[in-house]
């Protein structure tokens, strides 16, 4: 169990960086998690908390900046749960991911890493994600500086999870992890859902209408997205998705799902398919190879009975 402290530990060395992040440093042999930090930095530590021998806290000052550090390019970073290692160049993030992957296999699982092989380096630093899901939420989280000026939320968002805390959504205005049409549907969505005063989820009350989008792209130019409404409005559905219809005539399967449950899980849920073909393509791995909105199929597999899709609703 941990405990808040306060206090300083100056000229506090980062040697390494966590999974989520996080630098790690030490002070008097005991482990200090320090967070925005990277190897090599070396700072002064505000202590927050401290469990056992391990103390967490945040940048109380720079004394030395490390090689190893690069300007994070998303204006998201460090509110944001997607992305954790921005503030590390590529090339260093290569080398402590394999120290990790190398670490866990030799230590942890006592196996011999003789063979080894190099991480080979991905062509693409951005824009190199092929899924991502999206939480609608009726208030959005605040940054550090509207809280200090006092502002009062009042506005939904449409974003990610603030890491930690289920209930909390970072609205979303630009993600470097999917390519556009990405952003544009997302921030299309919204903009139509605030225009049209349709009530954002509450992840507290479970009190709301739209719960979930989900965006799926597919090589060379196969597009999926799927909104997920936490209760059967007809009409409401009809207009919402006729309109993204509309504004993005690239979609190839445009599909929703009723989920009335406590979580966000799909896979016991009828997807019901809107516009479109049930699937997508994808060409880069192998030919025929069909996406559907939980699965993977190659051609000519039956279709899960999880996944059987409903008539049209218009």
């Amino acid at each position: 169990m941990s405990k808040r402290i306060e206090g300083i530990l100056e000229d506090v060395l980062i040697i390494d960086i966590t999974e989520d992040g996080k630098g790690l440093g030490k002070s008097d042999g005991q482990v200090v998690f320090v967070e925005k930090t990277v190897p090599g930095d070396i700072v002064d530590v505000q202590l927050r908390r401290k469990k056992k021998s391990v103390l967490e806290g945040s940048i109380a000052a720079f004394k030395t900046y490390s090689d190893h550090r690069s300007a994070p390019f998303c204006p998201h970073f460090g509110i944001c749960g997607g992305c954790k290692w921005q503030h590390l160049s590529y090339e260093s993030q290569l080398m402590f991911k394999a120290k990790q992957v190398k670490d866990s296999l030799e230590r942890l699982g006592k196996l011999d890493i003789s063979s080894m092989q190099p991480i080979l380096a991905s062509i693409e630093q951005v824009f190199y994600r092929n899924k991502l899901e999206y939480t609608f939420s009726h208030k959005r989280w605040l940054s550090l500086e509207e809280v200090e000026s006092g502002l009062q939320v009042t506005e939904p968002g449409l974003g990610f999870h603030i890491p930690g805390r289920f209930d909390k959504i970072l609205d979303i205005e630009t993600c470097f992890l999917q390519s556009d049409p990405s952003n544009q549907i997302r921030n299309t969505v919204r903009e139509y859902a605030i225009t049209q005063n349709l009530d954002f989820f509450n992840l507290i009350s479970q009190k709301g209408f739209l719960r979930n989008l989900i965006i799926r792209l597919a090589s060379p130019s196969e597009l999926m997205v799927i909104v997920v409404f936490a209760r059967d409005e007809p009409a409401q559905i009809i207009n919402m998705l006729e309109y993204v219809k509309t504004q993005f005539p690239s979609i190839s399967s445009l599909q929703y799902i009723i989920n009335t449950k406590k979580n966000d899980t799909i896979y016991d849920q009828d997807v019901i398919l809107y516009s479109g073909r049930d699937h997508i393509s994808e060409t880069r791995l192998a030919p025929n190879q069909r996406i559907r909105p939980s699965v993977w199929c190659d051609e000519g597999l039956p279709r899960p009975s999880t996944m059987r899709l409903k008539d049209k609703v218009a």
